[in-house]
């Protein structure tokens, strides 16, 4: 019994010590940069992939390395899945870069810009206009709603921005959300609109066309009912004869108002090289 159990213990211990311990998805080339640099910029990395680890399952393969931009703080370079990190810059703000152009990294393997929950949540409390493009420029490197996104992201890692973008606490807590496959906030909805009964529509007349309907005697009671309420009773009144009964004409096909909705269908613009800018530049993903 006693070397059953011994060798059940054994196995035990065996099948602990084979499984495999996730390794760093994120390398780092120091090669180029100061020490202290380099020092830096691999400790920030560290501290996003503990930040990040509720998306570790589609964060995918990274690289950093340090290179000289013009202007520049880094660069995320889609194709590849690299993070360019200026090492010419000041040590002090090193982090932050790693931080936003890692972002853009996670933005895209994980698909934050397909998650439509996400998407108008942060739209919203951004105050972006709902016809702009996820990756569109047209209004300055700062209004692109993906370095916003990456903006935010640094905010939510290490507290604070230097940027340049405005970001609100708002958009801190829906992105700090989506970081951590927590669902979106739910807007509440204004007592002006819950207080609100919807209209009920009960006949459709060519605007211009006049109809005379027969008095309603006094004997008939109308009840009607709001959207969603529970049916009323049936009441039955005696309607003297005769009671002509005039029904609406038709609606002619040339008289007929229709209201489309029309959804704007937005183009997203490639973003030509990488975008100039006081953070990063990067190439827009396919």
């Amino acid at each position: 019994m006693r070397k059953g159990l011994a060798l059940l213990a054994g196995v035990a211990i065996a099948l602990v010590t084979i499984i495999p311990v996730q390794a760093s998805t994120i390398s780092f080339d120091p090669a180029g940069g100061s020490a202290e640099a380099a020092s830096a910029v691999d400790s920030a990395i560290g501290f996003f992939e503990a930040s990040f680890s509720a998306r570790a399952s589609c964060i995918g393969s990274a690289s950093v390395i340090f290179e000289s931009l013009s202007g520049r703080k880094g660069e995320y370079r889609t194709a590849e899945g690299v993070v360019v990190v200026n090492p010419d810059r000041e040590v002090g703000t090193m982090a932050a870069t790693v931080y936003h152009e890692l972002a853009h990294h996670v933005m895209i393997t994980c698909r934050a810009h397909r998650d439509s929950d996400f998407m108008d949540a942060f739209y919203a409390a951004q105050d972006i206009p709902a016809d702009r493009g996820w990756f569109d420029g047209s209004a300055g490197w700062s209004g692109i709603p993906a370095e916003q996104f990456a903006e935010a992201a640094v905010v939510v890692v290490q507290g604070t921005t230097d940027g340049g973008i405005a970001i609100s606490s708002e958009a801190v807590d829906i992105v700090r959300r989506w970081l951590n496959s927590q669902p979106m906030p739910v807007a509440e909805e204004s007592a002006e609109t819950q207080d609100a009964t919807p209209a009920l529509v009960v006949a459709s007349v060519p605007i211009g066309t006049t109809t005379e309907l027969s008095p309603v005697p006094e004997a008939t009671e109308v009840l009607v009912a709001p959207v969603g309420a529970a049916p009323l009773p049936t009441i039955t009144a005696e309607v003297p004869e005769p009671t002509p009964v005039m029904a609406a004409p038709a609606l002619a096909t040339t008289e007929t108002a229709q209201i489309v909705a029309a959804v704007p269908v937005v183009e997203q613009p490639a973003l030509q090289g990488p975008v100039r800018g006081s953070r990063c530049g990067w190439i827009r993903p396919e």
